[in-house]
């Protein structure tokens, strides 16, 4: 074990026994001499310096001193951003269109497989939305589907229903989906009325943020937010003023960078269900993606190096969750690393915005030393924090006023794992594998 190994464990919050394992079980596919674990703390240090000398600031910097510094930057860019849309409210349909119009035109069009819209409102005539129904003064599906857009319909289905009731009820017909249920058109961005926004209140509260996708039908909706921003409880002080305006609140950053990650993440799932119908089980393999099946258990010890194929974001829900702590990859954060790469272009395209510190970063995290003065000077609290450069843990953060300690971590703990598999195989590999072996739950090499 080497202090470099020790240091990458401890930011990725597992045992320094498991680097070890997974190095030497890794040596087969690298034959370069040079230290797979050493040579990638190596380039996140690197990167970690660089940021630091972007924002002025030395690696002597206390945490509160560079979380401070990333926040504020998050602001400026969500600032710049909103000055050159001219000031878009996002609380506004028309504020969350000029967003999307911005992200949608970043991107380019971009083709899928996707359900059939005939298929999908089967779906809902044979098991109408009761919740929504009611929710919009419709007294049934004939009545809502003539008279709202059915994207919107069908989206929102997915907060106003009881969870219950989608899994057991309403996503039962999927079991019986074939290939020729599926067309080939583009993604499709929807800003759901104003009115629709208490819907998708709860929603908004467990999603972290007021975007989401269906994967299956290549629609990307936006929910305005509420007039002070999302509704979200206050879980600490980033900022000195804590109540401000929604246009304020990193809240256009969020949703432009948000918008850009799911059209990579709806591409990533078209493609795979494309390869599933050319392939048996088709329905079974489409549900287990939908669902975002992970394993529950670790694949049966081998002498071979095994990934875990994770396809959701684990410590949403359980920051402690042990598959955490395994070797294993992430399509999101493939995703999240494509947004990333686009994020380039616009840095360049749009130099105003002053975007050019977050590319590269998305795996980049490190600790740093917690001076105990001005909030926490009353607790005592001290020590180090670990820090995360990835800009979506930061708007993340910026957006629901968290502190030093309830800060996000997890984006940046899923692109590092990504990032060593990465430097043991390539990033297409990363991402072949990913889709190959999404459904079974393991990489085995």
């Amino acid at each position: 074990m080497t202090k470099e190994v020790e240091k990458l464990a401890r930011i990725l919050r597992t045992k320094e026994e498991v680097l070890d394992k997974l190095a030497e079980r890794m040596a087969s596919t690298n034959p370069e001499p040079v230290k797979v674990l050493e040579r990638v703390l190596e380039e996140l240090e690197l990167r970690t310096e660089r940021a630091l000398k972007e924002l002025g600031l030395s690696h002597g910097a206390t945490a509160e001193a560079v979380y401070n510094s990333l926040l504020k930057r998050v602001e400026e860019n969500d600032t710049a951003i909103n000055k050159y849309l001219k000031n878009p409210n996002p609380a506004l349909r028309a504020g969350c269109e000029a967003l999307a119009n911005f992200a949608s035109e970043t991107v380019g069009e971009v083709k899928g497989f996707f359900l059939k819209q005939e298929k999908a409102e089967e779906f809902l005539r044979r098991n109408p939305p009761q919740n929504l129904l009611r929710a919009l003064g419709y007294k049934d599906i004939d009545h809502l589907l003539a008279k709202e857009d059915f994207a919107a319909v069908f989206s929102s289905v997915r907060f106003a229903e009881d969870p219950h009731w989608l899994n057991e009820v309403f996503f039962k017909p999927y079991e019986s989906l074939q290939p020729d249920d599926f067309e080939e058109r583009p993604i499709r961005v929807i800003v759901l009325p104003e009115r629709w926004r208490a819907i998708g209140a709860h929603f908004m509260g467990k999603k972290l943020h007021n975007i989401s996708h269906l994967k299956e039908l290549g629609v990307i909706f936006v929910i305005p937010v509420g007039e002070e921003g999302i509704s979200l409880p206050e879980i600490g002080e980033v900022r000195h003023n804590k109540k401000e305006s929604a246009k304020a609140t990193g809240i256009s950053m969020q949703i432009f960078t948000l918008l850009m990650h799911y059209f990579y993440e709806i591409g990533f799932y078209s493609r795979l269900f494309k390869r599933y119908a050319g392939g048996e089980n088709f329905a079974q393999k489409l549900v287990s993606g939908l669902r975002g099946d992970v394993p529950s258990f670790m694949s049966p010890e081998t002498d071979r190096a095994t990934w875990m194929v994770v396809q959701r974001y684990l410590a949403k829900d359980n920051p402690s969750d042990p598959r955490l702590f395994l070797p294993h990859v992430n399509p999101e954060a493939i995703h999240w690393s494509k947004a990333e790469e686009k994020l380039v272009e616009v840095a360049q395209t749009h130099p105003e915005f002053g975007l050019g510190l977050w590319p590269g970063l998305d795996f980049v995290g490190d600790f740093f030393t917690i001076s105990g003065d001005g909030e926490f000077r009353s607790s005592g609290i001290a020590g180090e924090a670990l820090l995360s450069f990835d800009l979506i843990d930061n708007l993340i953060s910026y957006n629901r006023y968290a502190n030093i300690l309830t800060k996000y971590l997890y984006h940046q703990q899923e692109a590092l794992w990504n990032r060593i598999f990465i430097a043991y195989m390539d990033a297409s590999k990363l991402e072949e594998l990913a889709a190959e072996h999404l459904a079974d739950g393991f990489i085995i090499l």
